[in-house]
């Protein structure tokens, strides 16, 4: 649909996160939300808001594949627009293109894929590239594979990030690998945000990389060292550092339901990123499905290899987002921050989008009664529209 539509959305519930919801109008004008108000007047395609509500879209910093495919499958022609209109269906606006590097290969096939389609893609908008890797442990690799891990002295940091082309906004690291204190400089000085993960790394390794400047963690506590009382390791030194925020896998099977609820009791909501780690096969029901050639199962949500390894999970955001509210106990407003204003402040784009006020994106998603996505804006354009 035509950007420069203009669109009023009557009588409907804003929940904005951390706020009270408030009942009003809000008027689009090509990609800004330009108004917000009681008894707009404009002339513009109406909406009809009553009984619904408008929330801003979601973000996801971490985020494989969707709809049936992945960032992996460079062949099929269309799996990036099919991962962006899956999200955009379930409220997502804005993902990190999360994959690895290959260090084996000259070619990095699936990356170029992603940097040519970055602004191509209808469905919710690629807001950068997250590299899982390659400099991280092999002992803490989870489903990255072990020709997917290399030493700084195979492939540095600057090729890496010209094969992405500006595109790279976040990688993976471990605080352990020898000269990575070189590579977390070389990315705070190009802006690219520099996440501890897939680590064995001790206390003392990891607080020596957090003094550098680091202030983000990868899906904290999955595939890290276990906190010991003796040697708290990865875990204690990023949890007791007040400047760091944590992405965390809320289906509470990544993390026990009583873990995440004492997490957001002693760090409070402000300090997460709610992510998918999502999968090939949001989208569709529990099942068996392929990444990297090999099979894994979902249950209830949650990604499986046959031996047990978690591997994501192929929960929606807004569907996980729910299902934290149950577990924490905690208003859906209220943890709403996470997958919004929080993720917003990591990427440095919260001057345009993680809240629906005026003047900022119009990335937002209109709900049912039920809490489905009905219609989804991506910069003022209807990306996602339910049908019946």
């Amino acid at each position: 649909m035509d950007k420069k539509n203009k669109f009023l959305i009557k009588n409907i519930t804003i929940i904005n996160p951390g706020q009270e919801k408030i009942s009003g109008d809000v008027y689009i004008e090509e990609d800004k939300i330009i108004k917000i108000g009681k008894n707009l007047k404009q002339n513009a395609i109406f909406i009809d808001g009553k009984d619904k509500f408008l929330l801003p879209g979601l973000i996801d910093l971490h985020i494989q594949g969707a709809g049936g495919t992945d960032f992996l499958n460079f062949e099929d022609e269309e799996n990036i627009e099919k991962i962006c209109k899956t999200v955009a269906s379930f409220g997502t606006t804005s993902i990190l293109a999360t994959t690895v590097f290959m260090p084996y290969l000259k070619e990095q096939k699936h990356i170029e894929k992603i940097v040519k389609n970055i602004k191509k893609t209808k469905g919710a908008k690629i807001v950068g590239i997250h590299l899982e890797g390659p400099y991280i442990n092999v002992k803490r690799k989870g489903m990255i594979k072990e020709n997917e891990i290399c030493e700084l002295k195979e492939r540095n940091i600057d090729e890496i990030i010209q094969i992405c082309d500006g595109k790279l906004k976040m990688l993976t690291f471990a605080p352990e690998i020898e000269g990575i204190e070189d590579v977390i400089k070389r990315l705070l000085k190009k802006d690219i945000i520099p996440s501890i993960g897939h680590t064995d790394a001790t206390f003392e390794q990891t607080k020596k990389i957090i003094n550098i400047g680091v202030n983000h963690v990868t899906h904290l506590f999955n595939a890290m060292r276990p906190f010991h009382h003796r040697e708290p390791g990865v875990i204690g030194a990023v949890l007791f550092s007040d400047n760091l925020t944590y992405q965390i896998i809320g289906d509470g099977k990544h993390l026990h339901p009583e873990l995440l609820k004492y997490l957001f009791k002693i760090k409070g909501v402000d300090k997460f990123c709610l992510i998918t780690d999502g999968m090939s096969g949001i989208g569709f029901p529990d099942g068996v499905y392929k990444y990297k050639n090999l099979n894994y199962f979902v249950k209830d949500g949650t990604a499986y290899y046959k031996d047990g390894t978690l591997i994501g999970t192929c929960l929606p955001q807004l569907e996980m987002l729910k299902r934290l509210v149950k577990i924490t106990e905690l208003p859906f407003e209220k943890l709403l921050i996470s997958s919004t204003i929080i993720p917003a402040k990591v990427l440095g784009i919260s001057d345009r989008k993680g809240y629906i006020k005026e003047g900022k994106d119009a990335d937002i998603v209109i709900l049912n009664e039920n809490f489905e996505a009905e219609i989804t804006f991506v910069e003022g354009e209807i990306v996602y529209k339910k049908e019946g």
